[in-house]
């Protein structure tokens, strides 16, 4: 159900491309604003979803669609990759000593808030 929502607003994210041909910066960063609100409301962790949002604007920025590749189906083609390269750094980073899980916005070492 969580995901819903997350693809729900990832998809609205990506709405703000509908029509465009090109990104210009404001576009970018509002796209990086919109994805980084989405992913916080999923409870992502606030330092991943800073650093995925801004290689997202940065790469959407710098790489040109293949051609044919409409602005916004490029983009979600960034969002997939950098999701799931966040998703399997994620899985290569240990928990917490104890055996928790670490929760979004805890330190891995400490379990505090950081």
């Amino acid at each position: 159900m969580a995901l819903d929502g997350l693809k729900r607003r990832i998809m609205g994210s990506v709405g703000l491309l509908k029509g465009k041909r090109k990104v210009d910066e404001e576009t970018a960063r509002e796209l990086s604003r919109s994805l980084r609100k989405a992913l916080l409301e999923a409870d992502f962790n606030v330092r991943q979803s800073k650093e995925l949002t801004e290689r997202i604007e940065r790469r959407m920025l710098e790489e040109e669609p293949r051609p044919g590749v409409k602005l916004d189906t490029h983009a979600m083609n960034l969002i997939y990759t950098e999701l799931g390269t966040t998703q399997r750094d994620n899985a290569s980073q240990p928990d917490h000593t104890d055996g928790r899980p670490v929760r979004a916005g805890e330190d891995h070492d400490h379990g505090q808030a950081g």
